[in-house]
């Protein structure tokens, strides 16, 4: 019923309902309620809060509301409301696993690395998704050389998964090693032929190295999969690259659309613009962003 409301445009409704689907189901889908809550989080937040004030298990309802936080983009709030679960309930690698992303969203990447290392060790190394928010929080401060150590032991553990080619690839780049870097990415479409990531990288790396022979078929491969627009698409710099360039502020204004509180979409289109040599409407992403 929730479902239900929520494609029927009744948000509220929806909402009430994902409020009374968290708290009877035993292993709730959450990625599900946090995309009706965001459509009205000053209601689910409003909601949340009233769960726990008078619910017996109020953790569970702590943990939803970091999750409120995080949605509204609102990371100070939801650091806040962790470390008060943690100081009446304990450290758990839950919460450093969360928390850590928290902090990296606010550019403290010490902190972040602090939390997110204990995370790991709680699971004595074994972590793929610990040990690739890691290697994350590595390749945004710039610190590649980690960032390549933690995403080989990505490799090590889950062979089979294209990702860590695609990331550890992309920090071969930064770091100045592109034989490295194609190595990743040949690797990783041997291994997984529609994962589009791999073929824009690629095509990049060929344009690059002003090879376009090579480089357009990977960027009309990467239009073949690439079809929904989202936050993880990378269609409008294919596009850009096939000199469609019309198309690719299209592609990217459809990607604000579908969230337009998402900041690293306007500093996405501010690259965009910048490439087509549109410096002040870049400016102007910037600001948005």
């Amino acid at each position: 019923r929730m479902q239900a409301y929520d494609k029927l445009g009744e948000t509220d409704k929806a909402i009430d309902d994902a409020i009374k689907y968290y708290d009877k189901a035993e292993n709730p889908d959450v990625s599900l309620i946090n995309s009706i809550f965001k459509k009205h989080i000053s209601y689910a937040l409003a909601l949340v809060k009233n769960m726990i004030s008078k619910s017996e298990d109020s953790r569970k309802w702590k943990m939803l509301l970091t999750t409120i936080y995080e949605l509204d983009y609102d990371y100070v709030n939801a650091i806040k409301e962790y470390n008060r679960i943690e100081r009446e309930y304990g450290a758990t690698p839950a919460i450093h696993y969360y928390r850590s992303y928290c902090y990296n969203e606010l550019g403290d990447s010490e902190n972040a690395i602090k939390d997110i290392t204990k995370c790991i060790e709680a699971g004595d190394g074994n972590d793929y998704y610990a040990v690739s928010r890691r290697a994350h929080i590595y390749q945004d401060a710039g610190l590649y050389d980690k960032a390549i150590t933690d995403f080989t032991k990505m490799i090590e553990m889950e062979p089979m998964m294209v990702y860590g080619y695609y990331v550890r690839g992309w920090c071969y780049e930064y770091a100045g090693d592109d034989q490295k870097a194609m190595d990743d990415y040949n690797a990783g479409i041997d291994i997984e032929k529609n994962y589009s990531g791999l073929y824009m990288m690629r095509g990049r790396l060929h344009r690059k190295q002003g090879n376009m022979e090579l480089a357009k078929p990977d960027f009309e491969k990467v239009l073949d999969l690439d079809t929904i627009a989202g936050s993880g698409s990378s269609r409008h710099y294919a596009l850009l690259f096939l000199d469609k360039k019309e198309e690719a502020v299209a592609w990217m204004d459809k990607i604000i659309e579908t969230d337009t509180a998402n900041s690293g979409s306007y500093y996405d289109k501010a690259g965009l613009l910048s490439l087509m040599d549109k410096s002040q409407d870049a400016i102007a992403a910037l600001k948005v962003s």
